[in-house]
Order: structure tokens, then sequence, then C-alpha cells
């Protein structure tokens, strides 16, 4: 590695996830480990066309990034509700209940002990409610 004037020397370092660096200067010599904290993932999925009225099936999968663990996960159900989860990971079902038909942003948080996040999104259609028919003899 090529120096500067003043003794300083720069280089860049490309790593997926941990990376020791020694810098000697005369007899001297120094260490340092720089880690990378990858950021959380996490899914949002659900089947269907939602009702007024009907569970909503949400399913995550939430996954720490590497030299980490989850903190935390939160969803935003894009009506106002939320609903926080804590520390979990893998898959995990959330059901939900629409009270009015429109069309929904669900976002869904996860943050790791490092404070890396990532946040994912869904756009659910809820359906009005199907209308009752009654049917009367006479």
């Amino acid at each position: 590695m090529i120096t500067d004037a003043a003794g300083e020397a720069r280089n860049t370092l490309t790593t997926t996830r941990q990376a020791k660096v020694t810098a000697a200067a005369g007899s001297k010599t120094a260490e340092v480990t720089v880690g990378i904290n990858a950021a959380p993932g996490i899914t949002i999925a659900t089947t269907g066309t939602p009702t007024v009225g009907q569970t909503t099936v949400f399913t995550l999968t939430v996954t720490p990034g590497a030299n980490s663990s989850i903190r935390g996960v939160t969803i935003d159900f894009g009506d106002g509700s939320t609903e926080t989860l804590g520390a979990v990971s893998g898959n995990i079902t959330l059901n939900h209940v629409y009270g009015r038909e429109g069309t929904y942003t669900v976002r869904a948080t996860a943050i790791d002990v490092n404070g890396e996040q990532t946040t994912v999104s869904i756009v659910v259609s809820v359906l009005p409610r199907a209308p009752v028919i009654v049917t009367i003899t006479v």
C-alpha cells in the first residue's frame, strides 16, 4: 500500500461480513476488526381479496441480518391499526379485520438490536360486505 506525504495510507476494502485489518508503522502494529451489520429481512403476504368484517390473514417472514438479532417487528395495517410483535423471527401469521371498504397500504418493519431496519409494504383492496338476500314467500 502506498502512503501519502504525511505518511497516511488509504485503501478501500470490500466485504460482506467481517474484515480484520492490520497496520504496521516501523516496529508498531495495530489490528482492528470491522464488522458489517446487514439489515434484517422481512416479507409480508396475504391471499385472496378481503371483505369488510372478514378476517384477513397476513403471513410475515422475518430474518435477522448477519451478526444480529431482531429487536422488534411492527405492522401498520393502513387503517389506523398497528400491532407490535416484539423480538420474533421466522414465519408469523397475523389476523386483521377491516371495518371499511377501500385500498390500504400495509407496512411491516423489522428492527434489529443494532438499529438497522427494513420496511416492506403491500396493497390490500377490501371489498364491501356482500348483500344479505332475504326471500319472502307469501
